[in-house]
């Protein structure tokens, strides 16, 4: 049986086993069980609670290849926190003929055993949930009483004894800000303003829009403490321009020293809203060639710019902020996709670029060809050097180094073994039949010429590298090597 590890640590508890006690212990019950351990997959400070996990994912991915038929973990929670997302994977490796096997958890692959296996990721589930309650009320606590929850604290406040206490100096810039702002200051005129004196962030980095954003709706600075307020995004990160209902927010009052007075603050929020009322008018634009329109005179990006005329008719080009050349969003857009269809996708061409992209695809064929053979041959001189050393073992001479020699060639033995295993399944996935081909290509034909720019996009970035923009209107087309074979100009 080929098997492959999978630890994880959560930083969120420093008691759980550590990722070494972990393989130590799946090492051990692999060389009594006879499992030959191919690989170890190691998540480190991640929770169990989300799917998440760059090692958990390889895993996953690899288990699709057939490079191995077990997957052996500590215990139980180690794979899932999350009955949905355990059940979920255990179902797609189930289908995929892997089992799973806990070194400290041994269930049998019978009726009860797998309801004990249910009732074990219940405790792990109900354990994640519980130990986040418990530090979300400890929490809840300190907000009540106007105690530092963690993070850092906002510029104009220092933290004593776990207690907000205001920073005069940084104080000065925090009411400058919302005097500013309330007298009609746009953001822009704030940064300039703020960046003449030399006033700095409280992380001593010159402000920005986002900076300026926080203070200005921070309630912090008029005693109000508030938390459990952002959404979350994703777990583990926060979106603080996002808040939860107003019934789910702590907010309590008098309970941080005040910077600003009401007055203040009432006209800034004022303001805040009447903008953001007016951004919401404001229409954006998808386009096509974001990242690929460069300007033949500097050689910067040309990015997407709108502008209006006096009769407020809106205008979008791709425009060079250093020369100020700029050409339609529309004529580029439908020039780049007329040409697409006409010069790469006519039918002479596609069956010219079949039969090119069959070459290259035969050509990675070869080079991963050219790999395999490399690491057989890096096999094969383990297993030389192994044998070796074993041939000298049986001979009655022995000694820890010659012993501690071959624990390390076995295990490079399998890690190679491994990346061989992987070579052959993705050279499996490299080689394309002309036809195939062609049938792709007609597909994003069929695509361009319907036109919906967010379909095309990724079309558009595989077979054109550049456009260059000359001012006196000249487009010239550069086309990806790998795809096309050759630079052509327009």
């Amino acid at each position: 049986m080929k098997a492959v590890a999978y630890a994880r640590y959560s930083s969120d508890n420093q008691n759980e086993d550590s990722i070494e006690a972990q393989l130590r212990e799946i090492k051990k019950y692999c060389r009594d069980s006879n499992i030959d351990l191919v690989h170890s997959y190691i998540d480190e400070e991640k929770s169990g609670k989300t799917d998440d996990r760059p090692a958990f994912q390889q895993m996953i991915s690899d288990a699709k290849k057939g490079i191995f038929n077990a997957i052996i973990l500590h215990k139980i929670d180690r794979f899932a926190r999350n009955r949905y997302d355990s059940a979920i994977y255990k179902a797609q490796l189930k289908r995929l003929g892997i089992k799973l096997y806990y070194v400290a958890q041994p269930i049998s692959d019978s009726p009860e055993g797998r309801l004990m296996e249910g009732i074990l990721e219940s405790f792990a589930e109900y354990y994640s949930e519980n130990l986040a309650n418990e530090v979300m009320k400890g929490l809840k606590t300190k907000a009540y009483h106007g105690e530092f929850t963690g993070g850092f604290a906002p510029l104009g406040y220092d933290i004593i004894d776990k207690k907000y206490v205001i920073n005069e100096q940084e104080a000065v810039i925090v009411r400058k800000i919302f005097e500013l702002y309330a007298n009609g200051y746009s953001y822009g005129d704030l940064l300039n303003e703020l960046n003449l004196k030399g006033y700095k962030t409280k992380f001593n980095v010159p402000f920005g829009k986002n900076s300026l954003y926080s203070i200005l709706s921070n309630k912090k600075y008029i005693g109000i403490m508030e938390y459990n307020k952002a959404v979350s995004r994703i777990p583990g990160q926060r979106n603080g321009h996002k808040t939860k209902p107003e019934e789910q927010i702590i907010i309590v009052e008098n309970v941080i020293p005040q910077i600003i007075d009401l007055n203040t603050w009432n006209t800034a929020q004022e303001r805040k809203i009447n903008s953001k009322h007016k951004a919401q008018f404001k229409a954006v634009d998808t386009y096509l060639l974001t990242g690929l329109v460069e300007c033949e005179s500097c050689s910067s990006n040309m990015g997407g710019h709108r502008t209006k005329n006096n009769q407020k008719k809106i205008y979008s080009y791709y425009l060079c902020k250093k020369c100020r050349n700029k050409v339609k969003k529309e004529s580029i857009e439908q020039k780049v996709l007329n040409t697409l269809i006409t010069k790469i996708f006519s039918d002479e061409s596609i069956n010219e670029y079949a039969q090119k992209l069959n070459e290259y695809s035969a050509k990675k064929y070869n080079e991963s060809e050219a790999e395999i053979n490399k690491l057989k041959s890096v096999v094969s001189q383990f297993e030389r050097e192994i044998n070796n050393i074993v041939n000298v073992i049986m001979k009655g001479i022995s000694s820890s180094a010659l012993e501690e020699k071959l624990q390390t060639l076995e295990q490079a033995k399998k890690d190679t073994l491994f990346e061989l295993a992987c070579a052959k399944n993705s050279q499996d996935m490299v080689l394309f039949t002309p036809d195939e081909i062609k049938s792709s290509l007609i597909k994003y034909k069929n695509i361009l010429e319907k036109g919906n720019i967010d379909e095309c996009k990724p079309i558009v970035k595989k077979f054109i590298h550049k456009i260059t923009i000359a001012e006196n209107d000249k487009i010239t087309f550069s086309y990806c090597l790998d795809t096309i074979g050759a630079d052509e100009g327009t």
